[in-house]
């Protein structure tokens, strides 16, 4: 029997989170003029971004990938490589208003109703505090501008769950967390992940065979510069007024190599629905993650217009007979005999009159399904 609200967890439905990226340095630690120890925030990286991890497997792969750790065994990058694990944008980025305190979580929100709220319980061994389940609590902020400060110091919260790609390609299934409080991150990781669920008609499962992405839709995070409008704070007081100011924010793009393989896919099917051949060749290539190959798209005689068959006119223009063409053949494919060369050679049926033009195709054509055969 399942324990109610163990396996369906609204802030972590990933479980145990392993990978935890940051745009800060870790928080610096100091004494206060009477000696109390205390740790304050530390300071944003600029265009890097950090990640944590106590897992020795997964600190190993993270080195292969993304340099050697520092002091602290954290990593630095400017980008990262994600898989995003759930289809819903909501699931995947939790976006809520959160209010903490010196020790701790107080209240979440969604700026409608108030969500969770921090509770002082006791047992046995004493009091302790928990976040439990608040139901029909009106938020006092709601219906009103994101602009107004609560009453309760609620700002904005947005928590990104991922897989890091080396680690997935790797079959390690551990999952990642980023957590945003800029409300210029927020909005932005929010709007993004719609528009690639829009644009692609989802953010996690790849339409097209790509075995080398799990397929899967990979996508990079990283910073970028941005300017925003901030307001002016004199003596410690809003002037009401606001000025440009400049900061490192996150940026989200879907893996340009993943895109042009998507492109190459995409022109594959469209001959497919105008019943347009298409080489062998071609899909072997694009199974293994070679965009290139599309460039073999034209060179099967059967498929080729002959006005493409002009381009390579300098390699069977000087062919002054058929004995030509046969050497030059057996270049291309030393592996094969001269006499299967003839007999395929006088099989050919021409093109435009010629066989020359067709003979090309037909030895470019073998050539590309021989580079991705098995």
């Amino acid at each position: 029997m399942a324990i109610a609200g163990l396996t369906n967890r609204s802030f972590n439905p990933l479980g145990r989170i392993e990978v935890t990226a940051f745009k800060g340095t870790r928080k610096k630690k100091g004494v206060t003029k009477d000696g109390r120890e205390y740790e304050g925030y530390g300071e944003d990286l600029g265009s890097r971004i950090r990640l944590t991890t106590d897992n020795k497997v997964v600190s190993n792969i993270l080195s292969q990938n993304y340099g050697k750790p520092d002091g602290n065994g954290d990593f630095l990058t400017e980008s990262l490589r994600v898989y995003f694990p759930f289809e819903e944008v909501e699931k995947t980025f939790a976006t809520s208003m959160s209010a903490y305190k010196g020790s701790g979580l107080e209240i979440v929100c969604d700026r409608t109703n108030i969500l969770k709220k921090c509770v002082m319980l006791e047992d046995k061994k004493g009091q302790y505090r928990s976040l439990i389940d608040v139901q029909d609590t009106p938020c006092p902020m709601a219906g009103k501008s994101l602009s107004m400060k609560c009453q309760h110091g609620c700002t904005a919260q947005g928590q990104l769950f991922f897989y890091v790609k080396e680690l997935l390609d790797s079959d390690l299934m551990i999952a990642g967390k980023l957590t945003l409080h800029s409300y210029e991150d927020v909005a932005y990781i929010d709007t993004k992940l719609r528009e690639f669920e829009e644009v692609l008609g989802t953010i996690t499962n790849s339409d097209f065979p790509c075995s080398q992405y799990r397929h899967k839709i990979p996508f990079i995070l990283s910073r970028t510069q941005v300017k925003i409008k901030a307001p002016i704070i004199e003596g410690g007081l809003r002037t009401g007024k606001k000025g440009d100011r400049v900061i490192w924010a996150m940026s989200l793009a879907v893996d340009p190599q993943y895109m042009e393989l998507r492109r190459a896919w995409m022109e594959i099917q469209e001959r497919v629905n105008r019943q347009l051949p298409v080489p062998q060749s071609v899909v072997t290539g694009l199974l293994r993650g070679d965009a290139s190959v599309m460039s073999y798209i034209d060179v099967d005689a059967e498929v080729v217009e002959p006005q493409r068959l002009l381009l390579p006119v300098e390699v069977w223009k000087n062919w002054k007979s058929p004995e030509d063409a046969i050497a030059w053949a057996s270049e291309k494919l030393p592996l094969v005999s001269e006499d299967r060369l003839w007999e395929k050679f006088n099989d050919l049926e021409p093109i435009n009159g010629k066989k020359a033009p067709a003979w090309f195709s037909l030895i470019e054509s073998v050539v590309a399904q021989q580079k991705y055969a098995d």
